[in-house]
């Protein structure tokens, strides 16, 4: 039965657009305090000195690395994983290769070779976050130094991880899960997508959130190298894992989720679980285009402004917790690094939109905390705790966690950046780092203005078109009285408008940086798949890894008829006015690599 469009109809509907525009023009503003201390850290730390500040880091963590067991003392393997992690990111970003042997070999090269049991570790695969965090660590890798066999290690931690940890719809379904000592659950619609922190016992059966979000965003990493449906199948179903039981609109994600009951298990409220879930859900849109899952990453990106983490003063990570039972800081304390890195990926996967210069500001209010607060002056002494006071001597978590920031603050920055003038970014920068407060702020009140004059705008022409299509329907309907043999005309076909689904990297992004000497990937290594699971991708397939995601299914496809062509092409013009760069206020996106 069609629906009639009356008058009060259409001026509901402009005013629902026009709340909805105005809501979404005010989230993802740069509050001004950190306005305020980005032009403070932009001019006394141009993006050269941030780049020297962050090798000279990295080199400080190298001359620690205990080559018997791959790690630094007092290191724990997440934390590990993410040292070989941030010294990929340090080559990526730099454009060098100047500690490829050590993530290679030292790092990466020990762990897949002996698995040995580092500080406050488990066995090798008993514990799945660390499962998944040297997953990742090692698609780093392979993304700096075009290393395919850093891509097998990725691979085969993601293989670990599904068999041992990761609910499949088939185990959820049927109830029995690979080794589980007298577990069941409840709730096998909703547990489906989860990870196990290690094998369930009985009611001991913690679905980690930060893992589930490692599995997201290493699904879909493998899935843009291989085009393996099953990583992208696995990816959407450990989403919506999480979006059924952890994720809610404007609050942090906790750390757990029991599977006996899919109850909240463990309440506590981590930096990193919210960011390891942003990074797959951001891997996620970039892979789909969904706009769904672009809602959830606004969402929690704009959380950083809100969160309890987050200094109301000066915008810095005040999360640190006691010392262990050694009087040492413990290893989580580095861990609010994962969260400013998966930060880091959607402002490089969305460069040139408001959500990357929101972020941008908010690594460089971290940038003040780690240079003034947590830092002694000309030395690579750093403290984990970025509340102050300063490190005195070399503490290997506080110079990791400092590295996290070091690597995309001087990758956000223009080559030259001073107060109160703006210069154009080049190379590897996701998106300017050299505004000014001023003209940051003109460029959020001009995204302000131009997003509710374009969403009346855009209102109307859906008013307009109602309309007109009402009027052509009466018109129609008077013609097809006269002619029986009239035909309608069909349907023009709908203009497909941009953006297009963001791009994970730039098509030249896996190709070896200067001075590489990592394998080609055009024969990579085979990886045979576990004879228990038929399902798990067996050799990666690197044809394509470096082209354009898959768009959503239907995408640019001709509708059924004339209101779903006018509705999908408003939808599109309106995508295109809310994520592509303003006109007139920043300069063209510069690309990741030459």
């Amino acid at each position: 039965m069609p629906i009639r469009t009356t008058g009060l109809h259409r001026f509901a509907l402009l005013w629902v657009c026009l709340g909805a525009l105005g809501a979404m023009a005010q989230t993802l503003t740069v509050p001004s305090h950190w306005q305020d201390i980005n032009a403070q850290v932009e001019s006394e730390y141009p993006k050269a000195r941030r780049e020297a500040m962050a090798a000279a880091t990295a080199q400080s963590l190298v001359a620690h690395v205990n080559l018997i067991n791959g790690s630094i003392d007092g290191l724990d393997p997440a934390t590990t994983a993410s040292l070989a992690a941030t010294l990929a990111f340090q080559d990526y970003y730099s454009g060098n290769v100047s500690f490829r042997d050590e993530v290679l070999g030292d790092l990466l090269g020990k762990y897949s070779t002996s698995h040995p049991i580092l500080n406050n570790g488990y066995a090798y695969g008993a514990w799945s976050p660390d499962t998944l965090h040297f997953g990742l660590a090692a698609y780093y890798a392979y993304l700096a130094y075009n290393d395919s066999t850093a891509l097998q290690l990725a691979v085969e931690n993601w293989q670990l991880a599904y068999t041992t940890d990761f609910m499949t719809v088939q185990r959820a379904q049927s109830g029995v899960f690979p080794d589980a000592i007298n577990f069941d659950t409840n709730c096998p619609a909703k547990v489906a997508g989860g990870v196990f922190t290690m094998i369930p016992e009985g009611t001991s059966a913690e679905m980690s959130t930060d893992s589930s979000g490692m599995m997201i965003s290493l699904s879909g990493y493998l899935y843009n190298i291989t085009r393996n449906t099953t990583y992208l199948d696995s990816a959407v179903l450990g989403e919506s894992f999480m979006h059924s039981n952890a994720y809610q609109s404007g609050q942090p994600i906790p750390a757990g989720v029991n599977a006996t009951d899919c109850m909240v298990q463990d309440t506590d409220l981590f930096t990193w679980n919210t960011g390891l879930y942003l990074q797959g859900v951001v891997v996620l849109a970039s892979i789909t285009g969904n706009g769904s899952y672009l809602t959830i990453v606004d969402d929690l990106v704009q959380q950083a402004a809100s969160a309890a983490w987050t200094s109301s003063e000066d915008g810095h990570i005040t999360e640190f917790y006691a010392t262990n039972s050694s009087g040492a800081p413990g290893a989580h304390n580095a861990y609010k690094g994962f969260y400013v890195r998966a930060l880091a990926e959607v402002a490089r996967l969305y460069p040139g939109t408001r959500r990357a210069e929101f972020i941008q500001a908010y690594i460089g209010a971290q940038l003040n905390a780690v240079l003034n607060l947590s830092s002694t002056p000309d030395t690579n002494f750093y403290s984990p705790d970025w509340n102050g006071p300063p490190a005195s001597n070399f503490d290997a978590l506080g110079a990791v966690a400092a590295l996290d920031v070091l690597n995309p603050s001087f990758a956000f920055a223009s080559d030259t950046s001073t107060a109160g003038t703006t210069s154009t970014s080049t190379g590897v920068s996701p998106t300017s780092g050299g505004l000014s407060s001023s003209t940051r702020h003109m460029t959020s009140t001009g995204a302000i203005a131009g997003g509710v004059a374009g969403g009346i705008v855009g209102c109307v022409l859906v008013i307009v078109g109602m309309i007109y299509i009402r009027r052509r329907k009466r018109r129609n309907r008077l013609s097809h009285s006269l002619t029986s043999d009239d035909v309608e005309p069909a349907p023009e076909q709908v203009r497909e408008m941009d953006p297009h689904p963001f791009k994970l990297y730039h098509s030249n992004s896996t190709r070896p940086p200067k001075g590489s000497t990592g394998t080609p990937l055009a024969n990579p290594v085979p990886i045979s798949a576990p004879s228990s699971s038929s399902q798990i991708p067996s050799i990666p397939v690197p044809e394509g890894a470096t082209n354009a995601f898959t768009t959503s299914a239907g995408r640019g496809s001709q509708p059924g008829n004339e209101v779903e062509a006018f509705v999908m092409d408003f939808v599109s013009r309106l995508q295109s006015m809310v994520h592509m760069r303003r006109q007139g206020a920043d300069e063209e996106p510069p690309r990741y690599t030459d």
